[in-house]
């Protein structure tokens, strides 16, 4: 059951009387039509291979608790090339508010095995990710829409490799 209650200062006439007593205790909704349209992939805006982070951004607002790392692939192209699925990671929003914003944070693990995987994620032109359908769900429920190799906006390359320490015999 959906009902709507407006405070009385919302909405004023010229008069400045605010809005009528019988919207200020609540009127029920005559009809109800629930969220039946699935989000999609927006933008794969930035990778960070430094700290293996994933900004994504969605269509409409998602629940990051729903999100599922295994539905994630890594693609060196957007045609068939050498992929990565990852196994564990984190999802977090950019902005609680907005909630179409969600920060994904792989395992050291997966970070590891994808900078293993020879020719993908390296660089901007080999950086593209596959969401499987369910790898999130909107805040009524609706799986994600099957996506299409996206291509990163931004690509932070990882840091490189130096000598820490040796031993010379």
């Amino acid at each position: 059951t959906t009902y709507l209650t407006l405070l009385s200062s919302l909405v004023k006439d010229v008069a400045s009387t605010g809005n009528p007593s019988k919207l200020q205790v609540g009127l029920q909704a005559s009809a109800f039509t629930p969220d039946s349209t699935f989000p999609t992939l927006s933008a794969f805006s930035v990778f960070d291979a430094t700290q293996g982070l994933l900004v994504l951004s969605f269509s409409e607002p998602v629940d990051n608790t729903t999100a599922v790392a295994s539905l994630i692939t890594f693609t060196s192209s957007a045609a068939a090339g050498t992929n990565y699925t990852v196994t564990s990671a984190t999802a977090a929003y950019a902005d609680s508010s907005d909630k179409r914003v969600v920060y994904v944070t792989m395992s050291t693990y997966d970070l590891q095995q994808l900078r293993l995987t020879y020719g993908v994620a390296v660089s901007t032109a080999t950086t593209f990710v596959v969401l499987a359908p369910d790898f999130i769900r909107d805040t009524a429920g609706n799986a994600l829409a099957r996506s299409n190799p996206t291509p990163v906006g931004s690509y932070v390359p990882s840091a490189r490799p130096y000598l820490v320490a040796y031993t010379l015999d």
